[in-house]
């Protein structure tokens, strides 16, 4: 079932971002443990997005999730030698409704 509903929320974030003129590069890239959910570029930026429930969004930071996605960058960016602009940018779904709630960056 979570996959199911993973899945509908990559479906969602892709047809955001496409909208939005983002240009998707990966989904779901992982290196070892360390993972993003979506890379993706506009305007010469790259964006290392996480997808989120809004019903998770009351939780605590978690930091180990969050040490895991830097390095997950920091080895994006290491083994496709790019030294452009980077950032990471979070999008809320609603659950309920698999729509797109936020785009924070």
């Amino acid at each position: 079932m979570a996959k199911q509903r993973n899945l509908k929320f990559e479906k969602a974030a892709r047809i955001y971002l496409d909208l939005r003129s983002f240009k998707v590069l990966e989904q779901n890239w992982s290196q070892g443990k360390n993972k993003i959910d979506v890379i993706a570029s506009k305007n010469n930026t790259l964006y290392f997005i996480t997808l989120k429930s809004l019903e998770n969004t009351a939780q605590q930071l978690d930091i180990a999730e969050t040490r895991a996605e830097d390095r997950a960058m920091e080895a994006y960016l290491l083994e496709n030698k790019i030294t452009s602009k980077s950032e990471k940018a979070t999008i809320l779904i609603d659950p309920k409704s698999t729509s797109i709630v936020s785009f924070i960056s």
